[in-house]
């Protein structure tokens, strides 16, 4: 257990460093467990990284994607931050090789193992994006599909009451022909019937 003396020194010694007080110095703290930043949980592109190249570089994968929804957009910008991951775990690699210092198998080891996971991640988000878009692809086609079954099935009625129309129609005309005959036939005898007479008046 400790004495009130060596309490009283903790207290003492804990006054005499409470961390930096500039902006400068609170900035570089803040770095401090952003050492090489290549876990994937908030990223942000480093104060020795150009971050307008970064920019460039989601400008150009969304001009090429062309993202359509708020899901695609986000994996699209998963995309730039991976790719950007792995090109950092590539100069973090370079650099410490070309550093001069005594190889430390384990630390290249880890941002290899970080390049590889990187580039796994970027292929992923965009085999997302490329399945969400197949299956927003294959839900218009099935729409217009059901739209164009839809379209045939008025289609095929239109036809089958033009159909059951021009059938009635041409019962009708039977009709009015049968009907002229019949007439012409009524006027015919009544003719002969009427000359018959006048001969027999004769």
């Amino acid at each position: 257990m400790s004495t009130p003396e060596q309490i009283s020194a903790n207290r003492a010694n804990s006054q005499k460093s409470t961390g930096p007080k500039t902006e400068a110095g609170k900035s570089a703290s803040s770095q401090n467990s952003w050492q090489h930043g290549l876990t994937f949980g908030v990223f942000r592109v480093l104060e020795r990284e150009d971050q307008s190249r970064y920019e460039t570089l989601l400008h150009q994968l969304r001009g090429e994607y062309n993202p359509a929804t708020p899901t695609e957009a986000i994996l699209v910008e998963r995309m730039a931050q991976h790719h950007w991951l792995r090109n950092r775990a590539l100069y973090f690699q370079s650099h410490y090789i070309e550093s001069g210092e005594d190889l430390n198998v384990s630390k290249l080891s880890l941002f290899m193992r970080y390049e590889t996971m990187h580039e796994r991640a970027y292929h992923k988000c965009l085999a997302d994006l490329l399945k969400v878009r197949a299956e927003k692809q294959k839900q218009e086609i099935g729409f217009a599909s059901h739209t164009r079954k839809q379209e045939l099935h008025r289609i095929d009625l239109l036809c089958r009451e033009g159909a059951a129309d021009y059938q009635e129609a041409r019962i009708s005309s039977l009709k009015f022909d049968r009907y002229c005959q019949e007439k012409r036939l009524e006027t015919e005898l009544a003719r002969e019937s009427r000359e018959a007479h006048a001969q027999k008046a004769a």
